[in-house]
């Protein structure tokens, strides 16, 4: 900070990298502002940040959280945790498989040892994502080139070994997974055979599948041939 004094005598404190900017863009733009051209306008931001209703308002952070969690260390392109209304999940750090913690998002409290957890795949899970129309139901895509999707229970008390559907299609491990914001049952899923696919949960069928570097029309001409040779 340095201090600023106008030909009233009365010092302001101004942070050096806001005054370098006024400075640099005062330059920039050849600006023919004067020395009580800059006096009025830092007196006028001053009178503005002072007349603002929620200056002296500050958050804090809160108390109550969940203890005892374990992460997995698997490295992944997504974020790795998702949530919504009711649940939040996350993989959960084991060895042999992937597994996931799914835990009520209104009750912080300390976990115990054991806890239920979803188990199914065969190899680490790199995405998961929960349906936006029902709250009790999860996707996880996994390094076994699956993706299960899960009806979470009302009473969540022990683990969830079967999955309501099972996914196939992609050749190697899962990358991102996500459900559409506002067509229900509709799945996108990326994987690292270079594919993008589109599927119908319900039917459990995938639609489309771009591979990379395809454009949308180089799709539908592949389309449109797979449909004269059937």
């Amino acid at each position: 900070f340095f201090f600023f004094s106008s030909r009233r005598r009365h010092t302001r404190f101004l942070p050096v990298s806001w005054a370098r900017r006024c400075v640099q863009e005062t330059v920039s733009t050849q600006s023919t502002w004067g020395y009580q051209d800059l006096c009025k306008f830092i007196s006028n931001t001053f009178k503005m940040i002072a007349n603002l209703r929620f200056r002296h308002i500050y958050g804090d952070a809160i108390r109550e959280k969940y203890d005892g969690t374990e992460y997995t260390t698997t490295s992944s392109e997504s974020c790795l945790l998702k949530g919504n209304n009711t649940f939040f999940a996350w993989p959960w750090r084991s060895t042999g498989g992937g597994t996931v913690a799914v835990l009520r998002s209104n009750n912080p409290h300390r976990l115990p040892v054991q806890i239920p957890l979803i188990r199914g795949h065969a190899g680490p899970i790199h995405d998961l994502d929960f349906n936006p129309f029902n709250d009790y139901v999860l996707a996880t895509g996994s390094e076994d080139t699956t993706i299960k999707i899960w009806n979470i229970p009302e009473e969540y008390t022990q683990d969830l070994n079967e999955p309501a559907i099972t996914l196939t299609g992609h050749q190697k491990k899962i990358g991102l997974i996500q459900f559409h914001p506002s067509a229900e049952n509709v799945l996108a899923s990326v994987s690292y055979d270079e594919t993008l696919r589109i599927w119908d949960v319900v039917k459990s069928v995938s639609y489309t599948h771009l591979r990379a570097h395809e454009t949308p029309e180089h799709l539908v001409c592949r389309l449109l041939l797979e449909k004269k040779k059937k």
